[in-house]
């Protein structure tokens, strides 16, 4: 059964459960989920089991349930949500499909099987892939236009661009992770109560880990609102890397760096009382060449400018495949071009596959995860090295 990350979560407060495999039927079940334990865990071991394919269905459901993510949403906003595309169809979606389709690990995820819990990506129409329902259909056309319409030019303006839709994306995934617990919870129906126990536990911490990230994320989406409306990118801050030819993949997320390139730890992910810096991801095609785009708001010395610089040090003949190694070990809004991905040796395809949490339980990441693996699947340099640390 999937579930988000949890990579190191230490507890934050005084939520643990205390499991009981028998207590007052009308008192709130053990497990958290505000339900009495008469219509919860009551029995449960004796339930039907719920097939892992419609779990995943009724989580994937929820993600359509949409909203508007807009600086100024809900002023202005028109009736209809609309699939929003994270990746640009007409530009880094279009530029690495064939015959109308690219691969994507998102909805890979979907045929997901436990409990090896490894993803591959699958076979998606450009209309669909990387859709995301956060943005009225008002408020998307307006706000990434200067990205997606005429003449694209990469400068601060759609640098930030980018990096919003990113940190929009997130915020919308994460809270459809909250709403996905209620689902999770029925995972443990036919199980022993030992097994209940061990997969309640780990829901409950995820949902911790969830909510704060929420918390996080929230915080973020406010400075980058703010930002916007009043058209003041200073405290943007972004690199980007522009390559002479396209790769074939894209890419749209935001993450939370735990290590940097250089292996060194930035921030203790599962601190939880911490708050976190982020970086947002992109790895689109400009005017018909790949463009890297790492972004993040706020101070210009905290572990986003350690993680960017820790990019900037590496040989540029690997900065290609750093990209690609960073984008499998972090962000599942992962596109790809199916025949250079078919054409990749089966034993690196397996090796980035690995390294996908898709939410998985897996074990911790390592110092070394975003260190140079020995596999080589690009021999390209880049053409160009903005640097907008300091702004």
């Amino acid at each position: 059964m999937p579930f988000m990350s949890t990579s190191r979560i230490e507890p934050f407060d005084d939520q643990d459960l205390i499991p009981q495999e028998t207590m007052d039927p009308y008192k709130p079940c053990w497990c958290g989920s505000g339900k009495k334990w008469k219509w919860c865990h009551k029995n449960r071991q004796n339930q039907v089991p719920k097939p892992f394919a419609k779990l995943i269905a009724d989580m994937f459901n929820i993600a359509t349930e949409g909203m508007c993510l807009h600086p100024n949403a809900p002023d202005l906003c028109s009736a209809k949500i609309i699939r929003a595309h994270t990746v640009q169809r007409n530009g880094g979606l279009s530029k690495i499909a064939e015959n109308s389709h690219v691969l994507s690990l998102k909805d890979g995820i979907r045929n997901t099987k436990p409990p090896q819990g490894i993803t591959e990506p699958v076979s998606v129409g450009l209309r669909s892939a990387s859709t995301f329902m956060g943005f009225c259909d008002r408020h998307d056309g307006a706000m990434f236009r200067p990205v997606e319409h005429g003449h694209v030019k990469l400068n601060h303006e759609t640098a930030f661009l980018l990096s919003f839709r990113a940190v929009a994306y997130e915020m919308f995934a994460k809270l459809a992770a909250e709403r996905w617990s209620d689902i999770q919870r029925q995972a443990d129906c036919g199980q022993p109560f030992h097994s209940q126990v061990r997969t309640q536990s780990i829901i409950h911490w995820t949902l911790l880990g969830t909510r704060k990230a929420i918390q996080d994320t929230s915080q973020w989406k406010a400075q980058y609102d703010t930002a916007y409306i009043e058209k003041d990118y200073s405290k943007f801050h972004y690199i980007a890397i522009v390559f002479d030819e396209i790769l074939p993949f894209a890419v749209c997320g935001g993450v939370m760096p735990e290590f940097g390139f250089d292996g060194q730890e930035l921030q203790p992910i599962g601190r939880l009382t911490l708050e976190m810096d982020h970086i947002a991801f992109n790895v689109s095609v400009i005017e018909g060449q790949s463009v890297g785009v790492f972004g993040w708001l706020g101070g210009d010395n905290g572990f986003s400018r350690r993680f960017a610089e820790s990019f900037l040090r590496l040989p540029k003949i690997e900065m290609a495949d750093a990209l690609l190694r960073f984008a499998f070990e972090h962000v599942e809004n992962l596109f790809l071009k199916p025949s250079w991905w078919e054409a990749v040796p089966v034993q690196t395809r397996n090796g980035l596959l690995k390294r996908v949490k898709n939410g998985t339980i897996s074990a911790d990441r390592t110092a070394d995860c975003l260190l140079p693996d020995g596999n080589r699947l690009f021999d390209v340099l880049p053409i160009d090295i903005v640097n907008h640390i300091d702004t």
